[in-house]
């Protein structure tokens, strides 16, 4: 069980309640509990960065390249586009058709010294503000993209996806927590009542094992996207 899952315990009178349904927790995000993801994760996360725009290293060169994200209008027709430009001159672009304002995330979420990125692109006319993600490195062949798929944890009795398809996604992140970087995902349960479920995975080269499941209320009304997610535009 990670650290702040502990906080709500310790401020349950003065702060908030936790329901228990099996094995899973229902939090709500607090003052107090804010103050500490913020403090342990953004103490810990030096090589992760996030923005339109943003310099890291994504070849193993050493060297840190710009990596970046626009969103393209042409006439009827809206698409994000990633983009990396090299120490050369070369540029690397990829396409996503029907999203509309984006951000980046970068941060070795393979532990293999080199940078991946995490594109969050979110829906054009989507009512809840949902969107998707994907997970990127650069190959030989240029942007590509890691597999969505999960793998269940036995440990966890909550129902877990079984890729990315499945979630309806309002944000994703990269933190680094328990000495490894992990990809975090926001997913919408209950709009009406303010509610996601925060998915945190770690990478294997058969997916993504899903460590830890949570349900949060208040996450529009708290300020969810820079408490969990450590974003702040």
């Amino acid at each position: 069980m990670r650290n702040w899952k502990i906080v709500s315990f310790l401020f349950i009178i003065a702060f908030g309640t936790v329901i228990l349904s099996g094995c899973s927790e229902k939090n709500s995000i607090s003052s107090a509990k804010q103050d500490m993801v913020i403090d342990k994760e953004s103490s810990e996360q030096n090589d992760i960065n996030y923005g339109i725009e943003i310099q890291a290293d994504i070849n193993g060169d050493s060297v840190a390249e710009k990596v970046y994200v626009k969103d393209v209008v042409n006439d009827d027709y809206a698409f994000t586009q990633i983009g990396a430009e090299f120490e050369n001159g070369e540029i690397e672009l990829k396409d996503y058709p029907d999203y509309w304002s984006s951000y980046l995330m970068t941060g070795d979420l393979t532990e293999d010294g080199t940078a991946d990125v995490l594109l969050m692109r979110f829906a054009i006319g989507s009512t809840y503000r949902g969107g998707e993600f994907s997970v990127l490195y650069m190959s030989e062949n240029g942007w590509t993209e890691y597999p969505n798929t999960f793998i269940s944890n036995p440990m966890l009795t909550t129902k877990q996806p079984e890729n990315f398809d499945e979630l309806s996604c309002i944000g994703a992140s990269i933190i680094y927590e328990d000495n490894k970087h992990l990809l975090r995902i926001i997913s919408m349960a209950d709009y009406l009542n303010d509610t996601v479920e925060c998915i945190d995975c770690s990478y294997s080269q058969q997916g993504w094992l899903i460590e830890d499941i949570q349900l949060i209320e208040g996450y529009f009304e708290k300020n969810g996207d820079e408490i969990l997610l450590g974003i702040t535009f």
